[in-house]
């Protein structure tokens, strides 16, 4: 081997460590909350431990008033949400729920905004607050002295409904309407914790119903600014930039994020909430097992480059696993980083990778 030979290769070696040690700094300088997903299951203990060794920091769960609370004047039944989190909280991961679905007792559907019921409501994220916040009831139940304890780690981030610009997840589709369920709702839960924090519920980016059915992420969010009080009543915008594929994604979340700017809130955090592809050959964001992989590897490789200057506080993986339930969206029965079965696609890997673990 020549002088030069030796030269040029010890150069290579030196120049790929430096980018190998620029991007694991990279990725240590994310915090573990960025690596989110969403469960469409009760997730096991066995589960979460494995999720949380792979690198997911956050766990977007739903709050589903609907089921914690189906009869008038009762007291909230938190049997289901407690099992949904106590897993969670274990291992320590952040737990981020989405409150949203109205009773029967309080509106024809769960989708209705519960604006003729807002005292009802506000009663309810009360009590959700003092069970789950600082100083919870839950917390009390799962003490250091308790048969099951776990750690502490009050929650006080919520996400306040779901897709509340398009007609599937929200009736009426009014950032009016939203606005005062807002406002609302942080009357309530501040009340209780005045340091808790809201978050919008995720807006999907482009949805293909025209209006009343639906508005674009851009529109609803630039109307709803408008609207008294709203600004000063949640920290963080949510969206959904469901998408044909990664390079879509940029001018979707850009155009959000000029609107926070246009209207002075540049210094608000963004999350995404959902986001995702399937691993089918065919269908609706669909790309097949390896196409998954790359997709994600794509996007969340875009997210931590623009994490600083998109203000972009986490991300949540939709979904944990495949969902083939009769309710279940049209193409997420192939959207899981694991199969119902809780087998591993490459996806999964790929995630692992990007997250450091």
């Amino acid at each position: 081997m020549t002088g030069r030979r030796l030269v040029l290769i010890v150069v290579a070696l030196v120049s790929m460590a430096g980018v190998l040690t620029g991007s694991a700094s990279a990725r240590a300088s994310v915090p573990a909350t960025f690596w989110g997903v969403n469960p469409v299951t009760v997730p096991t203990d066995s589960q979460v431990q494995q999720i949380s060794a792979g690198g997911v920091g956050s766990i977007r769960v739903p709050l589903n008033w609907a089921t914690l609370q189906p009869v008038a004047g009762t007291e909230p039944d938190w049997t289901s949400f407690d099992a949904l989190i106590e897993a969670p909280a274990r291992y320590h991961l952040q737990v981020l729920p989405v409150i949203w679905g109205s009773p029967a007792w309080a509106a024809r559907r769960p989708a209705d905004l519960p604006l003729a019921n807002l005292a009802a409501w506000n009663l309810f994220l009360r009590k959700v607050a003092m069970r789950y916040g600082p100083d919870g009831s839950f917390w009390a139940e799962h003490s250091a002295v308790s048969p099951d304890p776990l750690p502490y780690d009050p929650i006080r981030l919520w996400q306040i409904w779901n897709e509340p610009n398009f007609f599937y997840f929200s009736n009426p589709v009014s950032p009016a309407a939203y606005a005062k369920l807002i406002v609302s709702s942080h009357g309530a839960i501040s009340s209780v914790d005045p340091g808790a924090r809201l978050i919008l519920g995720g807006m999907f980016a482009t949805p293909p119903d025209p209006p009343p059915r639906a508005y674009s992420a851009v529109t609803f969010l630039d109307r709803l600014y408008g609207y008294k009080g709203v600004k000063s009543s949640f920290d963080g915008v949510a969206l959904h930039p469901y998408a044909h594929d990664a390079s879509s994604l940029a001018p979707n979340i850009e155009a959000v994020r000029a609107t926070m700017k246009a209207h002075g809130d540049g210094g608000t955090g963004l999350w995404i909430t959902e986001l995702g592809w399937g691993s089918a050959p065919h269908g609706p964001f669909q790309k097949g097992a390896k196409g998954q992989a790359r997709e994600l590897g794509r996007a969340f490789s875009l997210f931590m480059a623009e994490r600083h200057r998109w203000r972009l506080e986490g991300v949540d993986w939709w979904s944990l696993t495949d969902d083939a339930g009769p309710t279940a969206c049209n193409f997420c029965a192939h959207t899981g980083l694991f199969t119902a079965g809780f087998r591993p696609k490459p996806a999964w890997a790929r995630f692992t990778a990007l997250a450091g673990r």
